[in-house]
């Protein structure tokens, strides 16, 4: 120990970087002081040399992770967060997005052998995940949105022909039937009305409203934002920044018969 402690501070961060998983670095780190220094000020360094190969999209995860850790129910602090200092948010966000995506291709290989039409060009399905999960951010808490919105509309219209099918297809995937109930409930969407039965009136889904109002919500913004690209139209802005819009406007007043 005393020949590593011994070592620069560039070798240690090399030797940290070296670890297969962030859990062996942060185990590393409660070692000696001298390693607890290295790792308190160079955590962020080091959790993204070790978990950038390992997780898809990783700096959409890393934004998604420090939104969430900044945006609190009632206020928001205004120092910023060190990601190595909430690392299982990112680990748990990660997850979510591998299980999504998971099961979302798991649906497309099946789909591709019944349907002769040739398949979609994707981008990062992770990164839609997490974009996604900003925009739900942004609709659960109202005091986030002036500061959330407008970067998110901003993605939005920036993005690809491609990015904004995956962003559509992804969120349509994830809020009808053909995804699981199981996987539903890992990304706080539970079952649709329609599919309650008995004892799912009497059970904790009875909130579900609440919670599918939002995701309702994030799937007309994808759905505006996919039509203003294939029609030459401007509608997003007023739609997103507009808090009198309901989820499923686009189902009981737009254009849900020319969805596709």
């Amino acid at each position: 120990m005393a020949n590593l402690l011994s070592l620069s501070t560039e070798l240690l961060l090399l030797i940290y970087s070296s670890s297969p998983t962030i859990q062996a670095a942060v185990l590393l780190s409660g070692t000696s002081q001298r390693l607890r220094a290295v790792w308190l000020e160079h955590g962020d360094h080091i959790a993204a040399n070790i978990l950038e190969p390992q997780i898809p999209a990783y700096k959409d995860a890393v934004d998604l992770t420090i939104l969430e850790g900044t945006w609190t129910k009632n206020s928001h602090s205004v120092d910023s967060i060190a990601i190595h200092q909430c690392l299982p948010r990112l680990l748990h966000n990660a997850e979510l997005a591998r299980s999504a995506t998971a099961a979302w291709n798991a649906r497309l290989r099946c789909n591709k052998h019944r349907k002769r039409t040739p398949p979609r060009m994707y981008t990062s399905k992770q990164a839609s995940y997490y974009l996604a999960r900003k925009v739900v951010l942004a609709r659960k808490h109202p005091e986030s949105r002036a500061l959330l919105l407008p970067a998110l509309l901003n993605a939005l219209v920036i993005s690809s022909t491609e990015a904004l099918n995956t962003h559509r297809d992804l969120v349509d995937y994830l809020t009808s039937n053909e995804s699981t109930h199981e996987e539903r409930l890992r990304h706080d969407i539970p079952k649709p009305e329609e599919e309650w039965t008995l004892y799912d009136a009497y059970d904790d889904v009875r909130d579900a409203p609440i919670i599918r109002g939002e995701w309702e919500w994030v799937r007309d913004v994808v759905e505006i934002a996919v039509k203003d690209r294939l029609e030459g139209n401007n509608d997003l802005e007023a739609f997103m920044l507009d808090n009198r819009r309901t989820p499923g406007y686009i189902v009981n007043y737009g254009w849900a018969n020319g969805r596709r």
